[in-house]
């Protein structure tokens, strides 16, 4: 994105940036000065108008009107004005197809944001009554979501943009991931350096640079989950995994640190 119009939108009239470059934009300033407003006109540009907005108070949600020129890959420019609940227009007021906007959002979806954080949630509620996800012992399901959780804050947070909340910030869920981390045969297999160094190196057109973050702090992974006072048998009537195989060990400093 290279430059915002917020033409009216909650407190915000006539309000413009220009020439913003690419890479990371940090906005500052005081409290009440219309930084979460600004953020939330941002998403509403980009994914839509809600019908429920709380930003119509001032122009009525029909009244709301916000511009954007973006820029993409290979050069390609897209200028556009969404007004309330009518959609998209280019500059000329012509209507214009929402998914031409698909290539300058590098695959970011709001809709499928929002159904990643009900689930998460969901998820949070379900597993604050119960040790595992179906019964009182390790399944199936428990190995499919912890793969998804266990590279959230190193992976999902910062490279996919999935970031209302990191994994550690949600402590039903981190609780759970960390129980099972500490299980044998999950974390003793998790090395971190080598899943941001495949996301973050492959994915050029979201991480054109292919810079690999040197965090997040995963320190926490090894502390205490409390998840012992729900009862449950890991493995139920069976027996625990061997230790991975010498030539399968996560090799030194790319795991989780382990707490002294």
């Amino acid at each position: 994105m290279r430059g915002w119009q917020i033409e009216g939108f909650g407190v915000f009239r006539g309000h413009e940036v220009h020439d913003l470059v690419p890479g990371l934009t940090i906005v500052e300033g005081a409290n009440e000065a219309g930084k979460s407003t600004a953020r939330r006109a941002l998403i509403a540009a980009l994914f839509g108008i809600e019908r429920t907005t709380p930003d119509g108070h001032r122009f009525g949600v029909h009244g709301l009107r916000l511009g954007t020129r973006l820029f993409g890959a290979g050069g390609a420019r897209l200028s556009f004005v969404r007004q309330g609940l009518a959609g998209l227009a280019r500059d000329d007021g012509s209507p214009l197809d929402a998914a031409t906007l698909d290539p300058f959002l590098g695959g970011v979806d709001e809709v499928a944001y929002r159904r990643l954080f009900a689930r998460l949630d969901w998820l949070s509620e379900r597993l604050a009554r119960t040790r595992y996800l179906v019964g009182d012992t390790i399944t199936e399901a428990d190995v499919r979501l912890w793969t998804t959780l266990v590279r959230f804050d190193a992976v999902y947070h910062g490279h996919f943009k999935c970031n209302r909340n990191k994994l550690s910030e949600m402590p039903v869920l981190f609780a759970y991931a960390r129980d099972l981390f500490q299980t044998p045969g999950f974390g003793d297999t998790v090395d971190v350096v080598d899943t941001k160094r495949h996301y973050y190196e492959v994915h050029r057109t979201l991480n054109p640079g292919g810079i690999v973050p040197a965090g997040p702090d995963l320190s926490g992974w090894s502390t205490a989950h409390g998840r012992e006072v729900l009862g449950g048998r890991p493995f139920g009537d069976g027996t625990p995994p061997s230790p991975p195989l010498p030539d399968e060990q996560v090799p030194q400093g790319h795991g989780v640190p382990v707490a002294g």
